[in-house]
């Protein structure tokens, strides 16, 4: 078992042991390409990238909230089948589909900032572009006005992610799109180890990642504790108060 302190850092452990050829399961979350808040991003990405990519767009539209309901954009949906054209085209024409109303001018704005992603994606870096998308959609800025402990790992899975686009970028080169091609066959590779997880099909050899919580009573003949360093154990979140660094201690003596 290799053991980490927040769920952000399997990411390095599952893409290292997948290079290595090595079967792993990780036990109480999912993995790192299919949590929430990263497939967001990289809808985000995508959407920037693809005008065509219904699904992206659909799924970023009130990603975080913006006040744009689901039957504004079904409205935008329908007025897009009829017209055969992306739902972009319709974002782009809210004035025209649903205007008047409040969604019509919060997707006026919506349509802008994609238009800007749109311009940088052909002007940044890879990871000069995920750093200013996850700053230009606000994505972060929610999860840290949210204030919750799980706003804050959502938050640190972002840093990793944006940490896994400059290792990529620094080591293999290449476009956002091609990083986005790559994080697809990550994620497919996910997709494929929860449904074997799942079936009982993982072999009893293998590698099992999880958090310091989620190993309280289970036993492995070889563990590894990865991360001992300040601000991951004990975690930043706790070392404002003595209290709270005797509890990550006791957690990881536990």
């Amino acid at each position: 078992a290799v053991l980490y302190r927040t769920n952000s850092q399997s990411r390095a452990l599952e893409e290292s042991l997948r290079r290595a050829g090595l079967d792993a399961k990780i036990v109480g979350g999912v993995g790192f390409y299919e949590r929430r808040e990263v497939k967001d991003a990289l809808s985000y990405a995508r959407a920037a990238l693809n005008p065509a990519d219904d699904v992206s767009w659909r799924r970023v539209l009130n990603r975080p909230k913006r006040g744009i309901g689901k039957t504004s954009e079904e409205n935008l949906a329908a007025w897009a089948a009829r017209q055969r054209v992306p739902f972009s085209e319709a974002v782009r024409r809210a004035e025209e589909v649903v205007g008047g109303t409040a969604a019509g001018t919060r997707l006026v704005a919506f349509a802008a900032m994609m238009q800007d992603l749109s311009e940088a994606a052909d002007s940044l870096s890879a990871g000069q572009f995920l750093a200013h998308l996850l700053d230009a959609t606000g994505m972060i800025k929610a999860l840290r006005e949210e204030n919750s402990f799980e706003a804050q790992g959502r938050i640190e899975n972002l840093e990793e992610l944006a940490s896994a686009v400059e290792e990529w970028e620094a080591t293999e080169g290449g476009s956002i799109q091609t990083f986005l091609d790559e994080a697809a066959l990550m994620a497919s590779v996910d997709d494929r180890a929860v449904a074997a997880m799942n079936e009982g099909e993982v072999p009893q050899d293998a590698v099992t990642l999880m958090t310091l919580h989620n190993a309280k009573g289970l036993e492995f003949p070889v563990v590894f504790l990865v991360g001992l360093e300040e601000n991951l154990l004990p975690h930043r979140s706790s070392t404002t108060s003595t209290k709270g660094v005797e509890e990550e201690r006791r957690l990881l003596y536990v």
